[in-house]
């Protein structure tokens, strides 16, 4: 088939063929046409005349409406790509709302006081959606079944409130377990767990139970002798790798012993209380209280402020400011 640009070239070829023939015919026979119309015939030339003129009406129409066949065409494509256009646009928009309101349900979950009960129910009511097509489906279906939805609808919410449960425990022991990885050894071994039932108390737990543990399996501590457990579980403590506050933590504890065993740079015995070590995050910048008193009878008193840096790093004068400051309130106090 040919398209409309072929069609549009044929007839025009074929008009400028036609008007050809009919000049060339015209100038060649001018004297036959004449006589002819001295003879009477003009009418039958008149006729021939305006048959031409209609088939050239009849080609000028025929080409204005292969151009109108061929804009409209155009204009139902552009309809076509501007509906599809639209439509790719809402579904961005769709997309971005829906983004959107993903990224305010996270800040509100960032800022709820109970982010772990709220993800549990969004992740129960994923899990729980299809139960309500369903149910919707028995009651407006033709022959409804409302006892049947009835029934899928109480399974539904039971189903509910019980994967709730879960993922809430589930998120809290993910979390608790992120925070403190050694409560895989007490989670993982049902034996150290029975252990943990023994204690009356956390207090008691933290007082008396044997830090040891924490370091060996179960097998190994039973095995091994108190001296070699607990140097198997120092050895394995020195190896791991420490956090700044742990190793910040060793080296107040290590100054400390130092102060009490009179090692230098430290002259005599001193009683000691690390400060820092018991108050954490609220030791006011005293990490260790030393005093003792001297021949004379005066009592002399340190608060240590421990900095475990570099050669190259600086002691920068707030950290000089806390400690003459904590130092003056420690004896006004």
């Amino acid at each position: 088939m040919f398209k409309g640009n072929n069609y549009k070239g044929l007839n025009i070829t074929l008009l400028i063929a036609s008007l050809i023939f009919l000049y060339y015919h015209a100038l060649s026979n001018a004297k036959q046409v004449f006589a002819a119309l001295s003879d009477g015939l003009w009418l039958d030339v008149l006729a021939l005349i305006l048959v031409i003129i209609s088939v050239f009406g009849l080609i000028v129409s025929h080409i204005k409406d292969l151009h109108i066949r061929e804009l409209y065409s155009k204009e139902t494509e552009i309809r076509v790509a501007k509906s599809d256009c639209e439509k790719k646009v809402n579904e961005i928009k769709k997309e971005i709302d829906a983004q959107g309101r993903i990224n305010k349900n996270l800040v509100n979950l960032l800022k709820s006081r109970t982010p772990f009960k709220e993800v549990a129910e969004l992740k129960a009511d994923f899990e729980t959606c299809i139960y309500e097509k369903d149910v919707k489906y028995l009651n407006y279906k033709s022959n409804p079944a409302h006892k049947a939805a009835s029934k899928i609808s109480f399974i539904k919410q039971h189903l509910y409130e019980t994967e709730k449960e879960y993922q809430q425990l589930l998120y809290k022991y993910q979390y608790l377990y992120a925070t403190f990885p050694e409560l895989k050894k007490y989670v993982d071994d049902d034996e150290e767990l029975i252990h943990i039932a023994s204690y009356s108390s956390v207090e008691d737990f933290n007082s008396n139970r044997d830090v040891v543990r924490d370091w060996l399996d179960a097998e190994e501590y039973k095995e091994l002798s108190i001296d070699e457990r607990n140097q198997r579980a120092l050895d394995r403590y020195k190896m791991r790798k420490k956090s700044n506050w742990e190793i910040g933590i060793e080296y107040e504890l290590y100054i400390g012993y130092l102060l009490r065993e009179g090692k230098k740079p430290f002259d005599g015995r001193w009683n000691v209380i690390q400060f820092g070590e018991r108050h954490g995050l609220n030791d006011l910048g005293r990490d260790i209280i030393a005093d003792r008193v001297d021949l004379n009878g005066k009592r002399i008193v340190y608060v240590i402020q421990c900095k475990r840096w570099s050669d190259q790093r600086v002691v920068h004068e707030n950290a000089i400011c806390q400690l003459f400051g904590t130092t003056i309130e420690y004896k006004i106090k």
